[in-house]
């Protein structure tokens, strides 16, 4: 995605984003480390999710894929919306609130790149009787059945980069749904507002990206608020991706060198992979996502991390 001539880590700075936010009267800044949000969930169905959970690592195995490590906090986000879905009788991978998966997974506290799996077995005019395990694996049969180029539940499924999922799963009446909610955790820790912002000031994202991954670059993201979507709009959106973004950053280069568009870069790596950088919410009230793509050295860095921030 990026190319740049040469890329060097400097010694950290930081004033520009600390001086420039002193006048923004933010709300506290939290400090998420190891310990991820939902760490305490009591998660539904726990032993038919753990045998669906053995089945993907299985799967991934059989690919040379290194193992997934199970997620709380997406088997919170999974079994929450596979409930809601289920009793309102709706599918796809957007709720009544017209929220996306992303929006559903920053809202919940998470900050890690997050992908999401959804399926549906419906009994017209009937109930749900067989073993949740049983449906959870007639699901999943059918997402690494796909071929490509319509393969993309499978795709999520062997993602090389992920490194945890959780499950969702929920039954009502004649209504079953289950979810498989991927990330990737390649952040130590990450400073996030403990509320929102004020349109038209700057939000400030400091992180740590542990050596040897490389920041390549942070795309800034813009979305109004939603509004309520039909179960007809719902059913006819089969995927889903963040906003375009309309800002993007990048770590400085080594003095003398440039990246390929020209511009020297926008703010500082420690060597420790620390960095700290501040951006506009100049779109006005909604949410701005801040998608951090890293890398282990020049050429194409893929997306880690998704942080939300929320402009009144």
């Amino acid at each position: 995605m990026l190319t740049v001539k040469r890329l060097s880590v400097l010694v950290w700075v930081g004033s520009f984003a600390l001086s420039a936010l002193s006048a923004n009267a933010a709300p506290p800044i939290l400090r998420f480390g190891p310990e991820r949000p939902g760490a305490g969930y009591t998660e539904k169905f726990p032993e038919a999710k753990a045998k669906l959970f053995a089945r993907i690592n299985k799967d991934r195995a059989a690919l040379g894929l290194t193992p997934l490590e199970y997620d709380l906090l997406g088997a919170r986000v999974g079994d929450d919306f596979c409930l809601e879905s289920a009793q309102r009788g709706f599918t796809g991978h957007f709720d009544p609130e017209g929220r996306a998966p992303y929006r559903r997974w920053t809202d919940a506290g998470g900050f890690d790149w997050h992908m999401q799996n959804v399926g549906a077995i419906s009994r017209v005019g009937g109930r749900i009787e067989e073993p949740i395990e049983k449906l959870l694996f007639a699901i999943h049969d059918e997402m690494m059945a796909e071929r490509p180029p319509r393969d993309g539940h499978r795709r999520a499924i062997l993602d090389p980069e992920a490194t945890h999922v959780g499950i969702g799963a929920a039954v009502f009446d004649g209504e079953f749904r289950m979810s498989q909610e991927f990330s990737r955790r390649a952040v130590t820790w990450i400073e996030l507002p403990t509320g929102p912002l004020k349109a038209g000031k700057l939000a400030r994202l400091a992180a740590r990206v542990p050596p040897p991954l490389i920041v390549g670059s942070v795309d800034i993201s813009f979305e109004p608020r939603e509004k309520t979507k039909s179960f007809r709009e719902l059913s006819r959106r089969k995927q889903y991706g963040l906003p375009q973004p309309f800002h993007t950053q990048r770590p400085r280069a080594r003095e003398g060198t440039v990246w390929a568009d020209g511009r020297i870069g926008d703010f500082d790596l420690d060597p420790s992979g620390r960095f700290e950088l501040a951006f506009p919410l100049s779109k006005g009230p909604g949410t701005y996502y801040a998608v951090v793509y890293v890398g282990t050295g020049p050429g194409p860095s893929t997306p880690a991390t998704v942080a939300a921030f929320v402009a009144e």
